[in-house]
């Protein structure tokens, strides 16, 4: 086991695992519903950590802990700037106020305040240039129903958010989305009881036309 003791509930568990372009591990945590945590440095909740391989802390990490970002809720995705090399995070936020941050080790506003229609999940970069009209767009899962949320980014500086779109899938709760090796885009549709009996979990392929 590389780390334990992190606190989980039923409710903002987080959940992302990234290997970052440095080779070290980040981990999302939530809050586990007590929001108090996302600030509390001697809590493994509601942080973004980062590990070695071998599961020890790096010499770089800010609080000589695995920690290396405080102040969040309920992030579940991470992916890097193609260009700027930053760590950007959706947090589905405290009562639907989600968000959407680059990564530090010290708080910072958040980039973007989603809608209140989005619960986002998984995210990743569109970095392999394989479909032209994507290129550095942030493509954000969301289990509202909704399908996947494009954010489209400026090239040069990743702070600057040039505008948004729906992307229509053909399923309503996505839980994962991720650019792969073919540089083509994976979904993970994640579908619940709720759904019926019917329902299926699915792993989906977006190809260009």
């Amino acid at each position: 086991m590389l780390l334990d003791d992190i606190p989980g509930t039923t409710v903002h568990n987080g959940g992302a695992l990234r290997f970052g372009p440095d080779d070290l591990l980040y981990i999302a945590t939530g809050d586990a519903g007590v929001p108090s945590r996302a600030q509390d440095l001697a809590s493994l909740a509601g942080k973004i950590l980062r590990l070695t391989r071998d599961g020890t802390t790096p010499r770089a990490n800010p609080f000589a802990s695995p920690v290396f970002s405080s102040g969040a809720h309920d992030p579940r995705g991470l992916d890097w700037h193609p260009v700027t090399g930053e760590l950007w995070s959706d947090d589905a936020g405290q009562a639907g106020n989600a968000e959407l941050n680059i990564v530090s080790s010290s708080v910072q506003t958040p980039l973007a305040l989603l809608e209140r229609a989005v619960v986002p999940s998984g995210a990743s970069f569109d970095r392999a240039r394989r479909l032209a009209a994507f290129e550095n767009s942030f493509f954000i899962a969301t289990l509202g129903g909704h399908g996947v949320l494009r954010i489209r980014v400026g090239a040069s500086s990743s702070r600057r958010i040039l505008g948004h779109e729906w992307l229509d899938v053909g399923v309503g709760r996505v839980s994962n989305v991720i650019v792969g090796p073919d540089g083509l885009l994976y979904l993970v549709s994640s579908n619940g009881p709720w759904d019926g009996a019917a329902a299926r979990d699915s792993v989906l392929r977006i190809v260009p036309r």
